[in-house]
């Protein structure tokens, strides 16, 4: 908790300390958009490490319900924020509050977790150093965040309004599917962790790489398929570019969606080289 506070801290500083030279970059000029975002991510920082101590203890009801309830938060709350006049802000302000729901939600179960944990510690479970295994988390984490979410900053920053408009609706389907085929990676974390290299870990890893190939061959027909519908009520007429860009990008998500799952399963194993060799992508991703 302390180590996620930390980082939290500086993760939600960092946008409104770095706001010269970042709103240069995204070509606006209003402090008050940046304010709301370091809140998201302080918030979310924390969340994070609830998260990943729910998910070690295999809570994955806990998890589920409070990842609904978040998502009906945002949704809502942006959407009378934004019906209220506040725009983008409104907008930006939604992930706020539902930040701080699932935050709330998974606090008040704390006193479940260190139970359990506790329980688990006693019986020999837990043999490595709780603080190591947290940092090479973090160290593997944060370029995968970037990684999320570069690419929609890049088309901000180089495209004309219209274009990055569509990409940005393209990429808000195509990282929805990306965030399902996640789901198979906490649910097999834990038992990568137990199993590491043996037969059994080895399968884990495989159903996970199975699952998200199958995701994404199961989202990439259906949006071949059904596509205009689904995307005319998302986003209406104005974005009919995004019809023929979403299959694309759903594409060019899979050896990421790969990626991600690689590197979960070289975490949970104990190594830092998947964590180096992400950074270094990433640099070059960015180049």
């Amino acid at each position: 908790i302390k180590l996620g506070l930390a980082i939290a801290l500086i993760l939600g500083l960092g946008p409104i300390l770095l706001f010269p030279l970042i709103s240069d970059f995204l070509k606006t000029g209003s402090l008050l958009l940046f304010m709301p975002l370091g809140l998201t991510l302080f918030i979310w920082s924390l969340t994070g490490v609830l998260r990943g101590l729910f998910a070690s203890i295999e809570e994955f009801g806990i998890l589920s319900y409070a990842a609904a309830v978040e998502l009906f938060v945002r949704a809502v709350c942006g959407i009378i924020l934004v019906l209220l006049g506040l725009k983008i802000f409104g907008a930006i302000a939604g992930s706020v509050f539902g930040a701080v729901s699932i935050f709330i939600l998974l606090f008040k179960r704390k006193e479940h977790l260190v139970e359990v944990y506790n329980q688990r510690r006693q019986q020999g479970i837990f043999k490595k150093s709780f603080s190591g295994v947290t940092a090479k988390v973090f160290f593997i984490a944060l370029p995968t965040g970037f990684f999320l979410e570069l690419d929609v900053l890049l088309a901000k920053r180089f495209f004309a309004p219209e274009e990055a408009g569509i990409y940005a609706a393209a990429a808000l389907v195509g990282k929805g599917l990306l965030m399902f085929s996640m789901i198979a990676s906490t649910v097999a974390y834990p038992k990568l962790i137990e199993e590491r290299l043996s037969r059994k870990g080895i399968i884990a890893f495989l159903w996970g790489i199975g699952i998200t190939l199958l995701l994404f061959a199961a989202g990439y027909m259906l949006l071949k398929v059904f596509g205009k519908p689904v995307i005319g009520l998302l986003f209406g007429d104005k974005y009919r570019g995004v019809i023929e860009l979403v299959p694309q990008y759903v594409l060019a998500l899979i050896p990421l969606a790969v990626h991600l799952q690689i590197a979960n399963y070289k975490g949970a194993i104990g190594s830092w080289v998947e964590g180096v060799w992400l950074w270094i992508v990433l640099g070059g991703y960015y180049l």
